[in-house]
């Protein structure tokens, strides 16, 4: 099978999104698929001399092709959205034109605008959807009754998105995030001589939330981590610091001074920026508990299906994680343990919890290291073509 996989990401690039496609395209090589990934030539990222199979971690290579789009993103500040649609519209058009010719059995993206340009003259078109807007336009309706398949990552989302379109259900399949095991596996340090090779405090509990502080511009509840802190802190547990690992500099300032603000002390918490993608996995063992303290938002509670879960349960190290649908799709009562969002003295209950009941920590690590076998990176692709091909 032939596919080429359109993405509008900066590539290499520290976010999520970029490494989520590079994991999917290695996955699909992986299982036999000749690949083809498509990207426009952009600013920002990393570098464009970066090599981005190693920056993310791949061991399959498979063929990148770079279309020019005219990049006007960088100058928002100036011109507005119109240097988004600018790009876009460059990306699409030359896309289309260099895929006249080409006939490969499926075309993969997770990028609408393209895809609705290629979607006048190409029928074989898999759309992979991570969220919706709140009203579907006609056009949008358009891609999606002309798409071979819809991927999404959570049930509510294909439930939403079968109530807004009048699409047959069976064309929508439902396939979460994952994880590449062998990033974990291939680590055989303890946990203490990892904190030594990340200079992290020996005699600390770690309590760890690895990722992005904020996601377009939402909150994910590290102040709720913060206040949380502040009453343990009150209870007497000294023995405790909280790790972030993940954030941009004007981020990471605002919560340090957030921190000062409710009364916590410089040494009670660690920010870090981010780390490679091969490095997340030794701060995640590092830790002593992993914490998910999404806020009831509509996004996390609905659509989300957050890459660090995935990582979390690969670790073997306790999850405490807001009690949201989207969470739930995937962890259990025997896998975490669940806490009211938005509500910090819940959250201090949590890790009290975990923390006082060392085989409770044990058990819940345990099954969720269990049930990430299932969420592999090459497994979702499987599942994926199964889907395509029946």
């Amino acid at each position: 099978m032939k596919i080429i996989y359109i993405a509008t990401s900066v590539i290499p690039a520290e976010k999520a999104n970029s490494y989520q496609v590079m994991k999917m395209c290695e996955a699909f090589t992986k299982i036999g698929v000749k690949l083809e990934l498509i990207i426009p030539i952009r600013w920002g990222g990393v570098t464009l001399r970066v090599d981005p199979f190693k920056y993310y971690g791949l061991r399959e290579k498979f063929k990148i092709k770079k279309i020019f789009s005219l990049d006007l993103i960088p100058f928002k500040k100036f011109i507005g959205h119109i240097g988004f649609w600018i790009q876009n519209i460059s990306f699409a058009l030359l896309t289309s034109i260099y895929l006249l010719f080409k006939k490969p059995n499926i075309i993969y993206s997770r990028d609408r605008f393209t895809l609705l340009f290629l979607s006048f003259f190409k029928k074989n078109l898999v759309y992979e959807v991570h969220s919706l807007p709140k009203k579907i336009r006609f056009y949008e309706k358009f891609l999606y009754h002309r798409a071979k398949k819809i991927i999404v990552i959570t049930k509510h989302t294909k439930k939403a998105l079968l109530k807004k379109v009048a699409i047959e259900k069976e064309k929508v399949f439902i396939a979460p995030d994952a994880v590449d095991l062998e990033m974990f596996d291939k680590i055989g340090q303890s946990k203490e001589a990892l904190r030594k090779d990340l200079n992290l405090p020996i005699n600390k509990k770690l309590i760890s939330y690895i990722g992005q502080l904020y996601t377009k511009g939402r909150e994910k509840g590290i102040t709720d981590m913060l206040q949380a802190l502040k009453i343990l802190r009150k209870e007497g547990r000294d023995d405790l610091m909280m790790l972030f690992v993940g954030g941009e500099g004007k981020d990471i300032e605002k919560y340090q001074n957030t921190a000062k603000e409710i009364g916590l002390k410089e040494k009670d918490t660690m920010f870090l920026k981010k780390v490679s993608f091969t490095d997340v996995p030794k701060y995640e063992k590092a830790s002593d508990i992993l914490v998910i303290p999404f806020p009831w938002e509509k996004h996390y509670a609905y659509y989300a299906s957050p890459l660090k879960m995935f990582e979390y349960m690969a670790s073997k190290r306790p999850i405490i994680a807001s009690d949201l649908p989207s969470l739930r799709e995937i962890l259990n009562n025997k896998s975490a343990i669940f806490v009211k969002p938005d509500n910090p003295k819940s959250l201090a209950g949590g890790i009290k919890q975990v923390l006082n009941n060392p085989e409770l920590a044990k058990q819940i690590s345990n099954q969720a290291f269990n049930d990430v076998q299932k969420y592999t990176w090459q497994k979702r692709a499987e599942k994926v073509i199964h889907s395509i091909s029946t």
